[in-house]
């Protein structure tokens, strides 16, 4: 019997096959079976007809068609690649392919926004334009790739000019022909934010914040939570937070990068022994006596020689001043500021080591103090010493913020910036019981060397009892000061390196100094801050100073119309300190009623004053601004320097005593010491005594209006009313 002849055509999606051989054809009882009616026809010659989904041969095609139905197409043996759809025919199979996937465009390319039906025709797309056009560049240099993948590798591989570590070399090879495409700024730009998108939606998101509650303290102002909160500052937490309730601990230090939330009340210890002595740190006026130094215990909350340090929140936090305060008068520590203070050796010991202040920052940079917002204040309240005390720092920030401490009670300083660069602060409240603000400079307390006071920005500023003050320890010099006090358009003369530490960015070092002169400058204000808030404004400033490193303190209130504050404003250097106060501006300052006798009459009449200064037959009242040489009347050794003072918009109600009072420092051994270059101008005042002067040079009087009688001062030639 002859051989039928063999044929093979073979397909993608299925296999026809027109020779079927006999030995596959035993092996098969059921298809042999099948194809006994038809065998003898195929042997005879006749045609036969092959299945396309097996190995069966049929001599009609009607039975082929019928063993098709019936086996294969309710097998279902063809499946979709690309989705869950079966099918027992491959044509059905094209159709959905067709019908579905090639119309939906389901593969994406993933360089461009074109999309295809077959992943075959996204890989053709990406050889023939992608690759070719080469869209990917490297930022470092000037090679292009046609994948992110090629590209990815020559980053890790360095590109032969060492790309991965970001240095940028000049490239030996010709420039491709495409670069001019590939590598203009805007491309690279639009590749650097999808980049900087990719990754911000990979990042892990941040920890949670960890609470002192987690670290075992207890919220019931009974239980010392001292190792808790030091706990929490010294683990890995970059945020901490005190909920709500009142927390009693002793002293803690916060580390680089870490924010201090609180939410309830942090209560201040009254153990003494919970406060250890910080040796080899600043102490105030040290140079008066300096049997003082080496006596200064640790703050409530500080932190030392740390980078971006953050106290926020709407609580407060609680100094519980009353026992430190109580023990200061029982021991007759009165006396303590006095260089002639000696007291007897029990005494001694116990008032040499100071008081512990609320808050203190040294040799920190980016030091931000903030409430929640001006209508949820963080309040600190009650300190033993001085409040807020950022010394030998760069970069403070504080806004919405209450200071709060009993006036009766001295040393209470509500913010004392010391030898500072880059402080500014806003929206604050201040009501203590001695400087209000306090401006210091001094020796750095490793090497000794002078550290001015520069670049400060005070505004909106309320300050109800006491004053804004500068000094008197300023021996390390204060330089170009400002101050303002009610809202108004106008800002002082900030250099280009303020705008950008105003903006929170590294300040540059400050320019070089200039001669002495008068000019008007327009400006232009640009203020950044957080939360992200930006402010724009327009001003008209006026530059006095050889070195303008601005102190400014605008927008603000000194005292109430109820007679809350003694007096406004003082300026104050020692005889044996050597400190230059130069530069000092102040602005549109809201005065209230100056005097001894209004509300804060019960701080100065008996018991509380020694003195009482409400007295009717004392002809002196308030004074409302003062500058003074020699403050602690000691002999004069090194008086320092004080001048270019300008006090521009003044208004309100006034003092009882002297609107203004200047006096420099006679010097019988050598020669006296003047005050320089005084502006007085647009004075708008209801009340206020004469204005007096001794040893001033260059004092410039313009629109004060009124000029009470006895006033000693001599205006510049030219100067008027």
């Amino acid at each position: 019997m002859q051989r039928p002849e063999v044929f093979e055509n073979s397909r993608d999606d299925c296999a026809f096959t027109y020779r079927v051989q006999e030995a596959k054809l035993k092996e098969s009882s059921n298809m042999v079976k099948e194809a006994k009616p038809s065998s003898r026809k195929a042997e005879a010659g006749e045609a036969t007809y092959a299945c396309s989904h097996c190995a069966s041969v049929f001599g009609r095609a009607d039975s082929r068609t019928r063993h098709v139905r019936t086996v294969h197409e309710k097998r279902k043996d063809h499946a979709c690649p690309q989705c869950d759809y079966k099918t027992g025919r491959a044509g059905d199979l094209a159709g959905h392919v067709r019908a579905v996937h090639e119309q939906r465009k389901d593969h994406a390319c993933p360089h461009c926004a074109a999309a295809f039906g077959k992943a075959s025709n996204v890989t053709r797309h990406v050889r023939m334009v992608h690759e070719k056009r080469r869209d990917h560049a490297c930022d470092h240099c000037a090679a292009t790739f046609g994948t992110a993948g090629n590209l990815t590798r020559h980053l890790a591989n360095g590109g032969g000019h060492k790309c991965a570590g970001g240095a940028r070399q000049q490239q030996t090879a010709a420039p491709s022909r495409f670069q001019h495409r590939t590598n203009t700024p805007m491309r690279r730009l639009l590749w650097l934010l999808l980049s900087a998108s990719a990754a911000q939606s990979t990042r892990a998101p941040p920890p949670p914040p960890c609470t002192v509650a987690a670290f075992g303290a207890v919220a019931d102002n009974r239980t010392d939570n001292t190792a808790a909160f030091r706990a929490a500052a010294a683990s890995s937490c970059d945020e901490i937070v005190v909920g709500p309730g009142v927390w009693l601990t002793g002293p803690f230090n916060l580390s680089s990068n870490t924010v201090l939330r609180v939410e309830g009340t942090i209560s201040g210890s009254t153990d003494p022994r919970a406060y250890p002595v910080v040796t080899l740190l600043p102490v105030d006026e040290s140079f008066r006596a300096p049997w003082k130094r080496n006596r200064q215990r640790q703050a409530l909350v500080a932190a030392y020689f740390s980078t971006n340090v953050t106290v926020t929140g709407s609580g407060t936090i609680d100094g519980n001043g009353w026992p430190w305060w109580r023990n200061q008068t029982a021991q007759g520590c009165q006396g303590f500021h006095n260089a002639s203070w000696r007291p007897d050796p029990a005494t001694q010991a116990a008032c040499l080591v100071q008081r512990p202040k609320l808050l203190e920052f040294v040799d920190c940079e980016g030091v931000v103090l903030r409430g929640a917002s001006a209508a949820a204040p963080l309040t600190l309240r009650n300190s033993p010493f001085w409040t807020f005390h950022p010394v030998f720092c760069r970069g403070v920030r504080a806004q919405y913020v209450h200071f709060r401490a009993p006036r009766d009670h001295g040393n209470t300083d509500g913010i004392d910036p010391d030898s500072c660069d880059d402080v500014h602060v806003a929206d604050c409240l201040v009501d203590v019981g001695d400087d209000a603000v306090s401006v210091k400079s001094g020796r750095h307390w490793k090497t000794g060397a002078k550290v001015a006071a520069q670049n400060y920005l005070f505004e909106r500023v309320v300050i109800l009892f006491r004053n804004f003050a500068i000094g008197s320890a300023v021996s390390g010099d204060v330089r170009a000061t400002c101050a303002h006090a009610t809202p108004m358009p106008c800002c002082c003369a900030l250099p280009s390196h303020i705008m950008r530490s105003r903006a929170h960015l590294q300040t540059a070092p400050p320019p070089p100094p200039t001669p002495l002169s008068l000019s008007l400058s327009l400006s232009l204000s640009l203020s950044l801050s957080l939360p992200l808030s930006l402010s724009l404004s327009l001003s008209l400033s006026v530059s006095l100073s050889r070195q303008v490193r601005n102190i400014t303190f605008r927008d603000g209130v000194i005292g109430d119309d109820l007679g809350s504050s003694p007096w406004a404003i003082k300026i104050k250097t020692d005889s044996q300190e050597g400190g230059v106060v130069d530069g000092v501006y102040f602005r549109n300052v809201r005065i209230g009623n100056i005097t001894y006798c209004g509300s804060s009459r019960f701080v100065f009449t008996p018991p509380h004053s020694a003195k009482d200064h409400c007295d009717p037959a004392r002809p002196s009242g308030a004074t409302m601004l003062g500058i003074g040489m020699g403050y602690a009347s000691l002999a004069v050794t090194d008086p320092g320097t004080v001048t270019n003072i300008v006090f521009d918009g003044i208004y309100g109600v006034g003092p009882t005593g002297s609107s203004f009072s200047a006096r420099g420092l006679p010097n019988n051994a050598t020669a006296d010491r003047h005050i320089v270059n005084v502006t007085l101008r647009n004075f708008s005042l209801a009340t206020g005594g004469p204005f007096q002067c001794d040893l001033v040079d260059g004092l410039a009087v313009q629109q004060v209006g009124r000029w009470p009688s006895g006033s000693t001062c001599k205006k510049k030639p030219g100067g008027g009313k």
